[in-house]
């Protein structure tokens, strides 16, 4: 999918801190006593040029940007992918239609980034850490990448806690980043459509020496015929079908306008009109996006902020 340099999407999340098997308690993003917390943990990491990991042979996943702004009550973080194994990109003429390469040496990386916008203002109710977060959407970095690298360097941290025995033992922080469910996929139909829908269950090897093998777990993928007027009802129709059969998983694709989709999973007993999804928000802005930059978007910023209660 091509980006437009005008266009990107929202998604919505919680970013959630917890304690280790509920050892002690959690880091927070900032901890307004000047104790440990995850804000220093990760500028430390990027100062030190540590806020990185590996993918697979050069692929580097890394944080290039990273700005706290209590006043405002923000932080906005920029990570890049960079392959060089990746294809290089291609152009064509507009009126001859004759195509060119981009004049990539070896030494080149194609690279590509996107935001993470943290609200500071901690989420009531629960006793965990929690706070709005809203993920730039773009292909290649995804926003499991993001968790990895937040989640890697602040667990890496150890720090005491009293456990109520007169020793300290030590605990770490475990971070989660959850999409935030708000539309019904009833509602979603009116602008989108359902692609397929995919059946998994456990593999059945009764009977079967398994030695030397890893058995797969067993998917079937039903494709909708065009022109299906209920296709709401057709999936609650597989699902019902489903749990008489042992299929354990009922996993439906949603396409969505703008190349977007979304893979939706369908619990046992789930009504599939009201099941929820993380929507994509289209934004707009007026200055031109690239692929990939140095630092953070004013203008996107700005968008997010507004995206976060007052």
């Amino acid at each position: 999918m091509l980006l437009d340099p005008h266009t990107r999407f929202f998604l919505t999340h919680e970013l959630q801190f917890r304690p280790h098997y509920g050892h002690g308690e959690p880091l927070q993003f900032i901890d307004v006593d000047g104790k440990l917390d995850v804000r220093t943990i990760l500028q430390r990491s990027f100062d030190a040029g540590q806020a990185r990991f590996t993918l697979r042979n050069q692929d580097v996943f890394r944080l290039t940007r990273f700005e706290v702004n209590e006043e405002r009550n923000f932080a906005a973080f920029l990570f890049r992918r960079g392959d060089p194994k990746a294809t290089t990109q291609m152009y064509e003429h507009r009126e001859t239609g004759i195509l060119r390469n981009a004049d990539k040496t070896d030494d080149d990386l194609v690279v590509v980034s996107a935001h993470l916008f943290v609200d500071l203002r901690r989420l009531p109710g629960g006793p965990l850490p929690r706070y709005r977060a809203i993920v730039e959407e773009v292909p290649g970095v995804s926003k499991t990448y993001m968790l990895q690298l937040i989640s890697d360097l602040v667990r890496a941290v150890r720090y005491e806690y009293d456990p109520g025995r007169g020793e300290p033992k030590e605990t770490y922080t475990l971070t989660s980043l959850d999409g935030v469910k708000a539309e019904r996929m009833a509602d979603a139909m009116g602008d989108s459509d359902i692609d397929f829908i995919e059946l998994v269950r456990p593999p059945d090897v009764e009977g079967l020496d398994t030695h030397g093998m890893i058995p797969r777990e067993q998917r079937m993928k039903l494709k909708l015929k065009a022109g299906v007027a209920d296709k709401v009802g057709l999936v609650q129709r597989v699902r019902n079908w489903a749990n008489d059969h042992h299929w354990r998983d009922l996993k439906v694709r949603i396409d969505m306008p703008d190349d977007r989709s979304r893979v939706v999973t369908l619990a046992r007993n789930a009504d599939a009109a009201d099941v929820l999804f993380v929507r994509a928000k289209r934004i707009t802005v007026e200055t031109a996006l690239p692929a990939c930059r140095d630092d953070i978007s004013q203008e996107l910023l700005g968008k997010a902020l507004a995206e976060f209660p007052a």
